[in-house]
């Protein structure tokens, strides 16, 4: 994590800037703010223009901090009062595929930050849950036909699709695989999507990349 200060019109302005893994929720929860104070925040308008989702930085993007304001709370004197601090939490949503078609009610289990939770994916293959925002990696375990598949998730670690990393990650993810041929996982993925296959990460594909990663 790397911090800066910025003066702007007379006003002392905190600067983060994002490491791989960071996103706005993770970082308003480290600062103490509401994710939604700090990504609608005037001086992140720049921000919001270059990567339109909060939930998808790239390392090296700045986030500017807002002033984090006080809040009086009564209390009557001579008493011990007690003031917990909730952190803030976030939707996690995942959908599960096997062959492209959706792994319908299926039971997992997964952990995040040492809790387990429990349930069955819907009828299209999601899971949704809320986990803090905070939280960097989970493990989930998915049981199917007697079987049980375990993966290893890293939370906020993908870049935006408007980067070379981003587009890799979101076809690797979907099934296409990108280690050795890049433009041939981009035609394969053209050609299952309708467009023509030309190789070339271009608007058009990056739309339909994004509307079939969901991100």
């Amino acid at each position: 994590m790397r911090q800066a200060a910025l003066r702007l019109g007379g006003t002392l302005v905190l600067e983060h800037v994002v490491s791989q893994g960071d996103c706005i929720s993770s970082i308003a929860e480290q600062y103490g703010l509401a994710w939604s104070k700090v990504w609608n925040d005037p001086a992140n308008a720049e921000l919001r223009c270059l990567r339109k989702n909060p939930n998808v930085l790239f390392p090296g993007d700045v986030v500017r901090l807002p002033e984090r304001q006080s809040r009086d709370e009564e209390g009557a004197t001579g008493l011990r009062h007690s003031f917990k601090k909730t952190g803030a939490l976030v939707v996690l949503r995942l959908r599960l595929l096997l062959d492209g078609r959706p792994r319908r009610n299926r039971p997992y289990r997964i952990i995040v930050d040492g809790i387990w939770k429990e349930g069955r994916t819907d009828s299209r293959g999601f899971l949704e849950l809320s986990i803090p925002g905070c939280a960097r990696s989970a493990k989930l375990c998915l049981t199917e036909d007697g079987f049980q598949d375990i993966y290893d998730l890293c939370l906020g670690s993908v870049d935006p699709i408007s980067t070379e990393s981003g587009a890799i990650h979101r076809l690797a993810n979907l099934g296409y695989p990108t280690n050795t041929d890049l433009p041939s996982a981009i035609r394969a993925f053209q050609i299952s999507a309708g467009l023509e296959a030309t190789g070339r990460m271009d608007a058009a594909t990056q739309t339909k990349l994004e509307e079939a990663y969901g991100l």
